[in-house]
């Protein structure tokens, strides 16, 4: 195990999240929140094997310290697919791989989607944007003319952009607009340079969600 896994893992309020710049958003989202102490792991799958052997890594690789777990969290996009019967998929690896590792725990996995379960001190959740943490950035912006110069540009340019997903490519070139930011074009770049404002009412229900699960 390496040296980053080790800093990493070594927490008891765990945050798991579906890449690197959405590991970026997230620790500077839960700074603003004034919540602490919580290890934000970026999991790797785009297929359900590779999915669920980067769940048993993290399980696997988790040192509390001498503490117990107290939170154990998935956020990830939703991207429009079927979330009940996703949110089904994800729970069962969840509960599978836990129980390999921690044959001891009493616990019980929160049984809806977007909703935490506090079982024997033990707090779970998963949590789906909607859409994606792309989609929810831009609904943040404010600037609503830059934001249709935006859009003409895209319809007049749409083969130049070099992005296929839509909300992928209006926030790219949202931040391209920025003098703050340079060569970033991710949730993740743009809140380390404080461009995204966190108090934007679109940022509500997962707020509320992070300080239910980690407060």
């Amino acid at each position: 195990m390496n040296k980053e896994k080790k800093e990493n893992f070594y927490c008891s309020k765990i945050l798991l999240v579906e890449g690197l710049g959405d590991k970026s958003f997230f620790e500077k989202f839960l700074s603003h929140l004034n919540l602490k102490e919580i290890s934000v792991i970026k999991i790797k799958g785009k297929t359900e094997n590779l999915f669920k052997a980067s769940i048993e890594n993290v399980f696997d690789n988790i040192n509390t310290q001498g503490k117990k777990l107290e939170s154990l969290i998935f956020i990830r996009d939703s991207d429009n697919d079927d979330i009940k019967n996703y949110f089904k998929d994800i729970k069962k690896i969840f509960e599978e791989e836990f129980k390999k590792i921690f044959e001891d725990y009493n616990y019980k996995f929160s049984e809806k989607p977007n909703e935490i379960s506090n079982y024997n001190n033990l707090k779970t959740g998963i949590f789906f944007i909607n859409s994606n943490l792309e989609d929810l950035c831009l609904k943040s912006i404010e600037d609503k003319k830059l934001l249709e110069n935006i859009n003409n540009f895209i319809e007049n340019n749409s083969d130049k952009t070099g992005w296929k997903d839509k909300s992928k490519k209006y926030l790219a070139t949202y931040l391209a607009t920025k003098e703050k930011i340079k060569f970033a074009y991710e949730p993740g770049s743009a809140t380390q340079r404080e461009i995204i404002n966190f108090d934007s009412l679109v940022f509500e229900e997962l707020k509320d969600f992070l300080i239910q699960a980690f407060q």
